[in-house]
């Protein structure tokens, strides 16, 4: 969870103590100040029901729902601070028809009238807040979709990182609330496996697919492969395995995020790539039994390894990578 879906939830829990506390409370006046048989339900089922809408909303949130209560809010306040104007307005007309002083009956009125104007103010806030509030958004989504989600423990047993890896939430379609709500970690994997998602029924065509995304999308997808395969092989493993195919796309996105240590470096990867690729295309194996011996013969006649120590000194490419995404939400935004 991002740190603004958590001030989101906090600022839900507020809502929700404040609007349950304060319905009970006139379900309590109404059951005390009258005779329990002349106490209906009717004087009961809106607070009840509205009760009901928020503590639903807090466990269980729904775009509905939200909706619902924000309306609620929006009209009970409305309502209250209407009733209130009214008996403010006649008080004052009262006074000035008894001649009392102004600044007595504006006190006077405050004291007796502010906390109903207040709590009417809260309740419009908060409804406006459910609709507009990026952080109570973006804390609903996350409970409406990712909140069932833990990331996998790497000291867990191998079969159960995996299961758990594999039965993470994907998501084809891609909101701004969710985007927001999600962390660091969560946020960059949820982007990759957007684009995985739009590629898997047509992954011969994947280059020309993603070409067609954002400079966003291109750049986080093309610079996590840079990173995921020479963090695990070194340079020679990824022009191996992707025969450079995003290698440039790559370029320019470490170039969006000004990060002109990897431009540099991986402008000569690049370069030393294209010079021996006719040699290492001699080492490409003709069956899977032959892979491994042909990957290693074949890592021998390259200097792509002579690069691997000064990318693992660079540092920062995933804190800007991450700063870009947030920074250009609606270049990953896909509705």
């Amino acid at each position: 969870m991002s740190a603004l879906a958590r001030r989101g939830r906090f600022l839900l829990l507020i809502i929700t103590v404040v609007i349950v506390v304060e319905r009970l409370a006139d379900v309590a006046i109404v059951v005390m100040m009258r005779p329990w048989e002349q106490v209906t339900w009717r004087s009961l089922y809106r607070p009840l029901l509205e009760v009901a809408a928020v503590a639903w909303l807090w466990w269980f949130p729904d775009r509905w729902l939200r909706w619902t209560v924000a309306a609620l809010c929006v009209v009970h306040g409305s309502i209250q601070i209407w009733l209130y104007g009214i008996i403010s307005f006649l008080g004052f007309k009262l006074a000035e028809v008894s001649q009392l002083p102004l600044g007595k009956t504006i006190l006077f009125m405050g004291q007796v009238f502010g906390a109903g104007f207040l709590l009417g103010g809260f309740y419009i806030v908060a409804g406006v807040g459910l609709l507009m509030n990026h952080a109570l958004r973006a804390y609903l989504a996350y409970r409406e979709r990712d909140a069932g989600y833990r990331q996998p423990d790497w000291t867990n047993r191998p079969d159960s990182f995996i299961r758990d890896h594999e039965q993470r939430p994907q998501y084809e379609v891609l909101t701004g609330d969710l985007l927001r709500s999600l962390d660091d970690h969560r946020l960059i994997e949820v982007i990759m496996d957007h684009v995985n998602l739009k590629t898997a029924a047509q992954s011969n065509r994947e280059h020309e697919i993603i070409s067609k995304m954002s400079a966003g999308m291109r750049m986080v997808y093309s610079t996590w492969w840079v990173e995921a395969e020479v963090e695990n092989g070194g340079f020679h493993q990824y022009f191996w395995n992707t025969h450079g195919e995003f290698a440039f796309m790559a370029l320019e996105g470490y170039r969006l995020l000004r990060l002109d240590g990897y431009v540099t470096l991986l402008l000569n990867a690049i370069d030393v790539f294209l010079r021996e690729e006719p040699t290492q295309e001699l080492f490409r194996p003709e069956s899977v039994e032959e892979m491994l011996e042909k990957y290693v013969e074949a890592r021998k006649y390259s200097s792509l390894p002579e690069l691997d120590d000064a990318f693992y000194k660079l540092r920062g490419y995933a804190d800007a990578r991450t700063a870009y995404v947030r920074g250009h939400l609606e270049e990953f935004v896909t509705c």
